[in-house]
């Protein structure tokens, strides 16, 4: 198979021109999301890691107990790593169209409204994509929708790119996306209301009316944008309720998550927390090391540091 080939069985073809098949490309990635989701498979875990699994809501009953589906098990050390999951923004009519999308139900056509956890289950090409939240994960499918097609339009409330990165390297990347023409409108002081139009395109989505108000010269204005999908990025929050941590003398906080030291044990000693549930760094890498960490500290007496992650990242070597 030659390279064309190759780009062909991604959904791109090129003929003089390249050609998209958007479905084709979702296709192929939740195609390859399946052939690796083995390997956090409870059949992996069970018959060939060896793990003991119980599937079900645990419940701390103590600072070294809890119960799973009525079972209790107690616990010499424990981890928290329950993760944390997306946040939609408060704005009229979002929550509601958000969860008709999650479940159609009837089979009538839905706008897409998506956060990271149901952006690739799309099947149909948006037309215009508006994208809230200019951070790492909303600038990453902005240029991936734009360039595949989509016109992409960033809403953000700082003012700038990238707010938490320096300030150089978020107008590097601005400049270059508006090139290959993402819209951005960085100074929204509320979004107001999304609500249907009852009009359908050409591609089988129905519209949407998104109302903002941004601030623009100094004078705030309502702005009205039709759209046929919408993607929150604005950030996760951590998963902390509904297991009485309490019980455990786990204290938390539902915004900011579970409270750990720089060795990521809670306020119970016995009890460590690693991943979204209790770090600023909600990022696979990060939650990488914190599992790592935890193991040595929780089984290995280690005194392994969060912190030694931050110095990594500032560290700063010159040779000669």
């Amino acid at each position: 198979m030659n390279n064309t080939d190759h780009l062909a069985d991604s959904g791109i073809s090129i003929s003089g021109k390249v050609d998209i098949d958007f479905g084709k490309i979702m296709e192929r990635i939740r195609r390859i999301r399946s052939d690796i989701s083995h390997h956090d498979s409870a059949v992996r875990f069970t018959k060939e890691l060896g793990v003991e699994l119980y599937l079900g809501r645990g419940k701390f009953l103590s600072k070294s107990s809890l119960e799973v589906n009525g079972q209790v098990l107690n616990f010499h050390k424990a981890v928290i790593a329950t993760g944390g999951g997306p946040s939609l923004i408060p704005m009229k009519g979002l929550k509601e169209l958000h969860a008709s999308n999650l479940n159609p139900g009837d089979g009538i056509p839905r706008p897409y409204v998506m956060t990271n956890e149901s952006f690739f289950n799309m099947t149909v090409q948006p037309k215009k994509l508006i994208i809230v939240g200019p951070g790492v994960i909303g600038l990453e499918m902005a240029q991936s929708m734009q360039r595949l097609g989509t016109q992409v339009s960033v809403l953000g409330r700082s003012g700038r790119v990238l707010p938490k990165e320096d300030d150089d390297h978020a107008i590097i990347i601005q400049n270059q996306m508006e090139k290959e023409g993402v819209e951005f409108k960085l100074s929204v002081t509320e979004y107001v209301s999304v609500e249907l139009t009852g009009e359908i395109t050409s591609n089988g989505l129905p519209e949407m009316l998104f109302n903002i108000r941004e601030k623009i010269d100094g004078e705030e204005i309502v702005t009205e944008m039709i759209v046929d999908a919408v993607l929150v990025a604005t950030g996760r929050r951590p998963n902390v309720n509904g297991m009485d941590l309490e019980a455990a003398g786990v204290e938390y906080d539902t915004r900011v998550g579970i409270k750990v030291n720089d060795r990521l044990q809670t306020t119970n000693s016995k009890v460590f927390a690693a991943g979204d549930c209790c770090s600023t760094f909600k990022f696979t890498h990060a939650a990488d090391f914190m599992a790592r960490t935890v193991i040595r500290n929780a089984l290995f007496f280690g005194k392994d540091k969060m912190s030694s992650l931050l110095n990594a990242k500032n560290r700063l070597l010159i040779l000669g």
